[in-house]
């Protein structure tokens, strides 16, 4: 069963996740405005739907990915699919093309 968040109306298949990119920064440290245009593509978020996982190679038992809804994740520039739903953007992407999760583990009570 995939696990989302009560304000993610998306819900990943397999073994994806939603991501909410986090924009990069609008200005140079400065002060200079950066164009849309010309900014990064963010490569970094915050989970909020994590789908049920894929199977193994028997396909009788169902891996789950190793993020959770909170994880603050980095992925790839060019990774996933960009998906606006309801004027939010959202990112779905495989999680083996999650790089890292970044600061404290929201699942261990830090």
């Amino acid at each position: 069963m995939p696990v989302t968040n009560d304000r993610c109306p998306v819900r990943p298949l397999g073994d994806r996740v939603v991501v909410r990119p986090h924009g990069g920064p609008e200005a140079t440290s400065s002060g200079l405005v950066i164009p849309e245009t010309a900014r990064e593509e963010p490569s970094e978020g915050t989970v909020l739907a994590v789908g049920p996982g894929s199977y193994d190679s028997t396909g009788t038992t169902q891996q789950p990915p190793d993020v959770a809804v909170g994880h603050r994740v980095v992925f790839g520039t060019f990774c996933g699919t960009q998906v606006e739903y309801q004027g939010k953007c959202y990112l779905i992407l495989p999680a083996c093309e999650l790089l890292a999760i970044v600061g404290d583990d929201p699942g261990e009570g830090t």
